[in-house]
């Protein structure tokens, strides 16, 4: 998406974001010091294990944190900090400027209404359409992400519909208030490999056509890398690497990265894919040290005696290593 380059004003900066959970007396970290930015038309991925704070990040940004959590930083969209809005602002912001899609349709789809029922059902109660108006845009829509017979298929339920289906419908549901950031929780993973890419192509259509942002949280490394711009690369709560999806997926720049490669299946290959050791590192357990130090290959006693930052590797990338540019050659090796 070359259009992208020549805009660089984020619509959405993620700084020095800081999440903890109040469990009794103490205030554990889930999410620390989380930068990254998306622009119009820019699809970003983010990746990594259960627990590295994906779906976190993402309610941070709706303004959706759980009970007992608090924030620091700021996560400004458009200009204005989401942490800071009122209630109210809030949730103009959630109806109308950010469209949400989920990774199980069918739990957030009322199966008592129709399709057409659900997708006009906001836009109309907020005044901002005609019951009219919402049901021609939503059969737009529906044409546009690959429904043949909007009109008849608009009048069925949910269950008539399979998985790929519904997931086309949530799309629509998401871009009915003409959002300009699209936020996606593993959309695809209940879907089997042929629709799942077919939905992530829908994706890459939608935000040229509409120049809207995407945010897109997954653990499939090798689907975010085809479809997305940039790659986000977490762990332990923390951005450990980032920079251009091909980039990170063919030169990673992190030892973490590197094994996330390293642990995809492969029909080329005779052997199991090689797995990482240990097991994922808590936010709440990291002190003053590398958070993958433990599991690392290529550790050394630099890398426990405080913790990396991100800084530049190359020209586009970022990395949370001390080590990237001695061990580059032994991480492309792995990955492969």
């Amino acid at each position: 998406m070359t259009h992208t380059e020549a805009r660089r004003t984020p619509l959405l900066s993620i700084r020095d974001l800081h999440v903890r959970n109040r469990v009794g007396r103490e205030s554990v970290p889930v999410l620390c010091g989380v930068d990254f930015d998306v622009h119009p038309g820019e699809a970003v991925g983010v990746v990594g294990e259960s627990g590295s704070g994906k779906s976190m990040t993402l309610r941070a940004v709706m303004g959706q944190l759980p009970k007992g959590f608090s924030s620091e930083g700021s996560i400004e969209f458009d200009g204005e900090d989401i942490l800071s809005m009122r209630s109210s602002r809030l949730a103009r912001f959630r109806s109308r400027r950010v469209g949400m899609i989920y990774q199980d349709p069918r739990a957030h789809i009322n199966p008592l209404w129709t399709i057409g029922d659900f997708l006009t059902e906001a836009v109309v109660a907020d005044r901002r359409l005609s019951r009219r108006e919402a049901r021609d845009r939503a059969g737009r829509l529906l044409e546009e992400v690959g429904f043949r017979d909007p009109v008849r298929q608009m009048k069925q339920y949910p269950a008539e519909l399979s998985g790929g289906l519904l997931q086309r419908v949530m799309i629509v549901a998401a871009l009915m208030p003409e959002p300009e950031l699209l936020l996606a929780d593993e959309p695809t993973t209940a879907l089997d490999v042929t629709v799942q890419a077919e939905v992530m192509s829908i994706f890459g259509d939608v935000i040229r056509a509409h120049d809207v942002g995407l945010l897109f949280v997954t653990h499939d490394l090798d689907l975010t890398a085809a479809t997305t711009d940039r790659l986000v690369v977490m762990y332990a709560g923390r951005v450990i690497e980032a920079g251009p999806a091909r980039s990170v997926t063919s030169t990673p720049t992190h030892p973490y990265t590197s094994a996330l490669l390293a642990a995809r299946p492969s029909l080329t290959r005779r052997e199991l894919p090689a797995s990482i050791p240990g097991t994922p590192t808590l936010a709440s357990s990291v002190h003053d040290r590398c958070s993958f130090a433990d599991r690392c290959r290529f550790v050394e006693p630099e890398c426990v005696v405080a913790e990396p930052r991100l800084r530049p590797v190359g020209a586009e990338s970022l990395s949370a290593c001390v080590r990237t540019n001695e061990i580059r050659a032994g991480l492309e090796r792995i990955a492969q």
